[in-house]
This record gives C-alpha cells, structure tokens and sequence, in this order.
C-alpha cells in the first residue's frame, strides 16, 4: 500500500521549488518598481544580454495587432510597424499622426510615461527604395519580407522588454511548472512588455493555453502576489490620458499602457544625437537609470474630440471600452479598498493635470462623473466579455449646473 505521505525526494523539490518562487517574488518587487535604479555595472549586463537576443540574419517579427504587423529594427534601436494589408494603410497613418502629436505634448508638458519616438512613414510606392538604401547600408538584413508584402510601414523607437532575469521570475511565479521549461526557450516570450491592469483582479488564475509573456496581464491580483504596490503606477497613467484629452485633443482609445525597461541612454551616432524619449536620465545621475518605467503607445484607434460634452461623451467611451488599463471607480462601501485609493489618486491626478491644460476644468469634471456614473451602471450590470468592442455604446454625461465655476483645488503628484 502506497504511503499517504510525501517521499523525501518529493518533500526536497517540493521545499526547493518554494524557495525559488520566494527568491523571484522578491526580485519582481524590487525590480518592477518605478523607484529601483539600476549602477552601470546592471546597465552594462542589461544591454550586453539584450543584444546578445537579437537576431540579425532575418527581420525578426516581435509582435502585432489587427492594424499591423511589428519587426526588429535591430539596428537602429527602432521597429518597423507594416500594414497587414491595403485598407488598413489610413488607420496606420491615423497612428503617426497622432503618435506624433501625443509625443510632441508629452515632451512639452514633460509627462512620466515614456513615449516611442515617431522616426517616419513610408507609403507603398516608396517601400522598395527605403529597403533598398537600408539593407545596401547593412541597417536591414538581407530579408524581402517588406517588400513581398508591399504595405506601409511606420517607424518608431523600440520600447526595450524587461530583462531575462525579469522573465524567468515571472515563469517561475505565474507558469505552470509542466509549462516552464518551454516557456524559458520559446523566442516570442523574449518580447515582454507588461500591460499595466489597474482596473482588473483574474477571476480564474489557470493559465489556459500556452503561458506566455508577450503580451503578459500584470493584474491587481499579480501585483499583490508580488507585493508591488499599484499606486506608484496611478500618476503617470492619470497625467498621460489628460494629456491627451485636453492638450492634443484625443480620445485615447484603445491605446496601451506597458510596464517595460526603461529608455536606454542615447547612442552617440550622428542619426541618434539628438534624440530623446519624453523621460531622459535626470541629470547628475549619469551611472544610473531606473529600472523599469510605463510606456504608452498603440495610437491607430485613437480619435479627436471637441471641447464639450459630446467630445467628453467620446472620452468616456475610450477609457470604457479600452482594455482595464485604468482603475476603475469604486462605491462608497468600498472605500477603504486598493481599488478606491487607486480611483481616488487617478482622478486627483487626473483633474490637476487637467487644470493645467485648461482654462476651465469643467469638461474635464464632467468627464470624471461621466466615468464615475458609468462605473454603477456596470456595477449594477456587469458588462459580458465578448473581445473588443464592435461599437461604441451611448454614454450619459451628468448635467452641470450654470452658475459660477467653483474653485477646486488639488494635491500636486509631483509633491
């Protein structure tokens, strides 16, 4: 009769594996927050094992969406966004202009998020000599994938993914461990950028499917596992969405919000001298950098809006029907919750960017109770998750009264 008790040997792995999984929470914690700064001797490790990854003998496709298709551009510190066919050539345009003109007020108002820097946008008729004066000066391998293809592309700064130390943490704490030893070697998993979920909790923690990490859910449950705390990602995310709502007049939707490593310093090449992402190494700290920050991008969806309340109704609809980048508003019961702090510091933050921005801080009010009244509808009546949105559904926008506008006054994030 087999014995009910565990063998040695399943006692020791058993001791082990849960050592290792409490060495990676550790590492996570520390390295995933936005105040962990990183000596030169980090850096160097840090760089020398990102190119190390690279390939260069074929154009490496690192991730897409329903607009495009994403490659390496290995070379140069940027990626190649190609179209995935013919009509989807304006939503990719809509994507650089507006990409341009989110980088632009984020170098102007100096946000926290670090955005792609815009590099340019090759139409079709001009594909085979932009190929060609690349791949002649040894910037593209010899690879004719762009041009078979024949679309647009769009290029822009690549967003660097965490580190190899970061995903074999992950692995070890979120995979499932029949899973881990592929999940280590798949190359796709490479590519990993975090999405910042501060409006979700997994309801089902089992990985269905195969785990990877390329488009890896850093959910609120998550973070508590790791004990990170979700506040320090409130600010830059509130700042970013008021700043595209009032200074660039967008409604930021579906754009996307990413925990990844943070922009490397610039290289010294004629092309590169004066670049800059919109969060440069502060000064006096020339051996360091952080570890980690939030980066936006993903800009083909987004619209423009008018200043009033059907440009707000517009607003409310992109931060609803977007993925649960933003906390959600919570009720009154429950404001002793993460989620209401979380609530609580992004609108704060949301209004003092706003009042910046704006004359009048109305429309960006109405937009808070607009979302804010939106949220008990969907408390009241859960929404059912069926994928992206096919339409954007009606949203009340409160009615506000006429008198004098009252004079608010709210907390500083930079303080």
């Amino acid at each position: 009769m087999d014995s009910p008790t565990k063998s040695k040997d399943e006692r020791t792995h058993a001791t082990i594996s849960h050592t290792k999984s409490q060495e990676a929470v550790e590492m996570l914690s520390s390295y995933l927050s936005l105040s962990t700064q990183l000596d030169s001797d980090s850096l160097l490790r840090l760089q020398e094992g990102q190119v190390t990854e690279r390939r260069t003998a074929e154009l490496e496709h690192i991730g897409e969406g329903f607009c495009a298709t994403i490659y390496d551009f290995g070379s140069t510190g940027q990626v190649i966004k190609q179209a995935k066919e013919l009509r989807k050539y304006p939503e990719l345009l809509v994507d650089y202009v507006a990409h341009q003109k989110v980088y632009a007020a984020g170098l102007h108002m100096g946000v926290q998020v670090s955005i792609p820097r815009p590099a340019e946008f090759v139409r079709p008729e001009q594909l085979g000599q932009w190929y060609n004066e690349h791949r002649e000066s040894g910037k593209l391998p010899d690879d004719r994938t762009l041009i078979s293809r024949n679309m647009a592309v769009l290029i822009s700064e690549r967003i660097p993914a965490l580190p190899m130390e970061v995903r074999r943490a992950l692995i070890e704490v979120f995979c499932p461990e029949e899973q881990r030893v592929a999940a280590r070697v798949i190359r796709r998993n490479n590519n990993c950028l975090a999405r910042l979920y501060l409006g979700r909790r997994r309801q089902n923690t089992r990985v269905e499917g195969g785990f990877e990490l390329r488009n890896f859910e850093m959910t609120l449950d998550k973070m508590e596992i790791l004990n990170i705390d979700p506040l320090q990602y409130v600010a830059p995310m509130a700042e970013a969405l008021a700043v595209m709502h009032w200074e660039t007049k967008h409604d930021a939707f579906d754009v996307e919000f990413v925990l990844a490593s943070s922009p490397k310093p610039r290289t010294r090449t004629a092309e590169w001298a004066s670049v800059k992402t919109t969060r440069e190494p502060s000064e006096g700290s020339e051996s360091q950098q952080k570890a980690v920050n939030i980066w936006l991008l993903d800009f083909n969806q987004v619209g423009e809006i008018t200043m009033d309340n059907k440009g707000v109704g517009k607003a409310v609809r992109g931060f609803w029907d977007n993925d649960p980048y933003y906390p959600r508003p919570t009720v009154e019961e429950d404001s002793h919750t993460i989620e209401a702090k979380l609530w609580h510091k992004f609108k704060q933050v949301y209004l003092a960017t706003s009042s910046k921005i704006l004359k009048d801080d109305a429309l960006a009010m109405t937009f808070i109770e607009a979302v804010e009244l939106e949220g008990k509808k969907r408390l009241a009546c859960p929404p059912v998750l069926q994928g992206p949105p096919k339409a954007l559904a009606a949203v009340s926008i409160p009615p506000r009264s006429s008198g004098k506008k009252k004079q608010r006054s709210y907390v500083d994030f930079n303080e």
